[in-house]
């Protein structure tokens, strides 16, 4: 039907409009809120972060500001007096020593020994406080001290130390600015700074300066609020103690003589019947018992006075090796105050009754957490070494991670001498080789050379050697002295080959049915290491031991000294 057609046509046109409406309203809606996003998204932020946010800690913690770095610490404050926890004082100074099991708070001088224990007042407060079994420290105390300036600010708590006093780049504003917490708009507040204000400038890039407040807020800041950089100055007033030195002798030749039993001391005349050039005799006298302080002593007063009459000084060895005195008992008698004075005062006293002239410590195997107690040992020893005019000498191994705890730098504030012990590069128990190559005789001094002077340096060097006998699951070794070396060469026949490299010579062999290895120690190989060693300076030479070497030894050192 015509009419029912033209209805049927007209029907679209009437229902397109509204969508194209709606399409319309859509568009126009979605526009407004992309322009109002982009609006928005170049808007500053206007919210503020208070001073007492940005410092919350939690508890037990405080907030600290050290050279413009923020941290919180185990500290706290009691009124107007900030305590802080041992752990952190030891970051910012580790000479510090508490011992947890007697209380008490040491730190030692060159001269003196300052101590603090519970009862101990200090500006009218306890230098000390306990926390749930943490020991904490006035920091004002610890302070005077330690090379560093420091205020405590109080709304909001927090702690602004510098450790740091090189001079430091600033920066004033040349309008007010803001200075916000992240390197963007959008981050919150924390300081309205006023045109002229001078800031400190840790970095910058193009757009954003990293700033700092000496009162210890820091964030960012628009370089283009900013004017020229200025530099400021800080005052250093600290002044790190002189170390004492009882001896200064940078001619050291020392010999140690291993005595095991009082009769050992009766060999001295036929072991040094060709010794030359030595100027410093070792006696292995002196041994820890046990854990709490005890030492045995086979001094020989005769012995002292042969090697005065000879213009040789005589020191004595401690050792806690021949008593096993190791481990948890060796951790006990080093951690502990009173058994580390005991045995401080035994050694001097024994020394000075002999006539000895200095003290040479020998403690192997020591325990990584017996490493802080050991430390004080050392300093506590060379106090009264040093007020009875005796020579601190610590031995040492060759540095390595296993060895850290030793902490040869701050030994070597308190020591007269530090003594490489640099053989036993191979040892019974590893694989074959020598007993102390060149390579691993240059390590041993230029590592050590990392943390103390070299005119605190003793190399210590072998009489002795290893012969290997096998290989893989049946390798075998026994030590030769260097007598026993030349025997074994003139009874096997044996023409060693020279190794550069390795600064020894060499030889494989038949034993029976057994392939043996041989690295030689000899004159030739003691020359090449002397020389080697001449080049780094050091304060001497030490030897282990007497009695293995042989007679014609003497005169390579005379050479190379």
């Amino acid at each position: 039907m015509p009419g029912s057609r033209s209805k049927s046509r007209n029907t679209p046109k009437a229902t397109r409009l509204p969508v194209i409406i709606v399409a319309v309203v859509a568009v126009i809606l979605l526009a407004a809120a992309i322009v109002t996003e982009i609006t928005e998204s170049r808007k500053a932020s206007t919210e503020e972060l208070s001073a007492e946010a940005y410092f919350a800690a939690e508890e037990g913690k405080l907030a600290v500001v050290r050279d413009y770095a923020l941290s919180f610490e185990d500290a706290f404050c009691e009124g107007e007096r900030v305590y802080v926890s041992i752990g952190f004082l030891k970051t910012l100074n580790p000479r510090f020593y508490y011992d947890a099991r007697e209380k008490l708070l040491l730190y030692t001088l060159p001269d003196r020994l300052v101590e603090a224990g519970m009862a101990t007042d200090f500006e009218g407060g306890p230098v000390l406080r306990e926390r749930g079994g943490t020991a904490y420290v006035y920091f004002p105390y610890a302070a005077q001290y330690t090379d560093l300036s420091y205020q405590l600010f109080l709304q909001p708590a927090r702690l602004v130390i510098r450790t740091d006093f090189s001079a430091r780049q600033t920066v004033a504003l040349i309008t007010d600015g803001t200075v916000r917490r992240d390197a963007s708009k959008k981050s919150p507040i924390l300081l309205k700074a006023a045109a002229g204000e001078e800031l400190i400038l840790l970095s910058r890039d193009t757009e954003w300066a990293n700033v700092y407040t000496e009162d210890g807020i820091g964030g960012y800041i628009r370089c283009e609020e900013l004017g020229v950089p200025g530099t400021r100055r800080y005052e250093h007033v600290y002044t790190e103690p002189e170390p004492v030195r009882v001896s200064d002798r940078q001619d050291i030749l020392m010999v140690w003589d291993l005595v095991s039993n009082r009769d050992d001391n009766a060999h001295l005349e036929e072991y040094t019947a060709y010794m030359t050039e030595v100027n410093v005799l070792c006696s292995t006298w002196f041994r820890l018992t046990d854990g709490q302080g005890n030492i045995e002593s086979l001094a020989e007063e005769s012995t002292v006075e042969w090697a005065h009459a000879r213009g040789i000084e005589s020191w004595v060895l401690l050792n806690n090796v021949d008593h096993g005195v190791t481990g948890d008992a060796l951790t006990g008698l080093l951690c502990t105050t009173s058994l580390r004075r005991k045995l401080v005062e035994t050694l001097t006293e024994e020394t000075l009754r002999i006539g000895a002239d200095g003290i040479n410590v020998d403690i192997e195997s020591l325990p990584k957490d017996a490493g802080d107690g050991f430390i004080q040992f050392i300093r506590e020893l060379s106090l009264a070494c040093h007020q009875a005019g005796l020579v601190l000498s610590v031995d040492n191994y060759v540095p390595s991670v296993w060895t850290e705890h030793y902490r040869r730098a701050e030994q070597a504030l308190f020591a007269d001498y530090i003594v490489i012990m640099g053989y036993d590069e191979h040892y019974s128990g590893s694989d074959a080789g020598p007993t102390a190559s060149l390579p691993f005789v240059r390590k041993g001094i230029e590592d050590t050379l990392k943390e103390v002077p070299a005119d605190r340096i003793i190399n210590a060097v072998p009489f002795y050697t290893r012969l290997w006998k096998g290989f893989g699951s049946t390798l075998t070794s026994s030590m030769l002295s260097m007598a026993a070396v030349k025997n074994t060469i003139e009874t096997y026949s044996l023409s060693p080959v020279w190794d550069t490299e390795s600064g020894l010579s060499y030889v494989e062999f038949q034993i029976g049915s057994t392939e043996t290895r041989l690295w030689v120690e000899d004159a030739e190989s003691m020359a090449a290491r002397l020389k080697a060693m001449k080049e780094y300076g050091l304060a001497g030479i030490a030897c282990w031991r007497l009695g293995l070497e042989l007679d014609d030894i003497w005169e390579v050192f005379a050479l190379y000294r």
